[in-house]
C-alpha cells in the first residue's frame, strides 16, 4: 500500500462522509479496494496456514515411514543373528561332544577321532581328562576351549549380536585372549609354578569365549549373506532397509 492510497482512505474514514475534494464514488472504491486487499491477506494467509498443515502431516507420514522402516531392518537383523547364533551353537556343541564321549564309542570310532584330534593337541595322558579310565580326545586346556565356545554362542545370542570389536583388531583380540593360557604355561615351563587341570582349563576357556564369540559373528555372517542372496537383496544392505 502506497502512501497516495493511505491518504485517499485517511480521507474517507471519519464521520462516513468524503473529506474536501473527494466523491462518494472516490470513497466507495477506496472501501472496495480495502476490502479486495483485506480478503487477499486472508486467503493468503490460510493458504499459508494450509502449507503449513500439509508439511507437518507429510513429515509426520514421513518420520513415520522411516521408523517402521527402521523396526522391520531391526527385526530382520534379530531374526538373522538368531539364525546365525543357532547354527554356530549347533556345530560347537558338537564338536564339544565330540572330544568328550569317547568312553562312549566303538573302539574304531574312538580311534579315528582320537587320530583326528591328534593334529590339534599332544593329548598327553598326565594332561588329559578322564572318564572311566579313558582317555578323552583333547587336553584340560583344549577342553576348555572346546566347550567355552557354545558358551560364547549363547552369550552372542543374549547379547543380540552385539559387535563389541572391529574386524582389522580381531587377530589382537585372540592374542590378548590367549596371553593367560600362555602365562600359565611359561610358568610351568621355567619352574615358576606348577599348572593344574583346573588352571589349563579356566585359560583355555577365557581363549575360548573370546574365539567362539568371533567365530559366532563370522558364521552369522554368513548365514545373513546366504539368506541375502538367496533373497535378491544386495550384499551389505539389511532386509527391510
Amino acid at each position: 500500500m502506497n502512501a497516495e492510497s493511505l491518504k485517499n482512505e485517511e480521507d474517507c474514514i471519519g464521520d462516513g462522509r468524503p473529506a474536501s475534494g473527494r466523491t462518494l464514488s472516490d470513497c466507495s472504491g477506496s472501501a472496495r479496494r480495502g476490502m479486495d486487499r483485506a480478503g487477499t491477506e486472508r486467503a493468503g494467509t490460510e493458504r499459508a496456514r494450509t502449507e503449513r498443515a500439509g508439511m507437518d502431516r507429510a513429515g509426520t507420514d514421513r518420520a513415520g515411514t522411516e521408523r517402521a522402516g527402521m523396526d522391520r531392518a531391526g527385526t530382520a537383523r534379530t531374526a538373522e543373528n538368531a539364525r546365525g547364533w543357532s547354527v554356530a551353537f549347533a556345530l560347537t556343541l558338537l564338536l564339544g561332544l565330540t572330544v568328550s564321549l569317547t568312553p562312549f564309542y566303538s573302539d574304531v570310532i574312538r580311534g579315528g577321532v582320537m587320530q583326528a584330534f591328534s593334529f590339534v593337541c599332544h593329548q598327553l595322558p598326565s594332561r588329559s581328562p578322564h572318564v572311566g579310565g579313558v582317555q578323552l580326545a583333547v587336553c584340560h586346556r583344549c577342553m576348555g576351549i572346546y566347550w567355552a565356545l557354545p558358551a560364547a554362542a549363547l552369550v552372542f545370542g543374549l547379547s543380540r549380536g552385539l559387535r563389541f570389536v572391529t574386524r582389522y583388531r580381531t587377530m589382537t583380540i585372540v592374542v590378548l585372549a590367549g596371553i593367560p593360557a600362555g602365562i600359565d604355561w611359561m610358568g610351568d615351563i621355567l619352574g615358576f609354578w606348577v599348572n593344574t587341570p583346573s588352571s589349563r582349563w579356566v585359560t583355555g576357556a577365557i581363549f575360548g569365549l573370546v574365539a567362539g564369540y568371533l567365530l559366532t559373528e563370522g558364521i552369522s555372517d554368513i548365514v545373513r549373506e546366504s539368506r541375502s542372496k538367496k533373497g535378491g537383496t544386495p550384499r551389505g544392505k539389511q532386509p527391510g532397509s
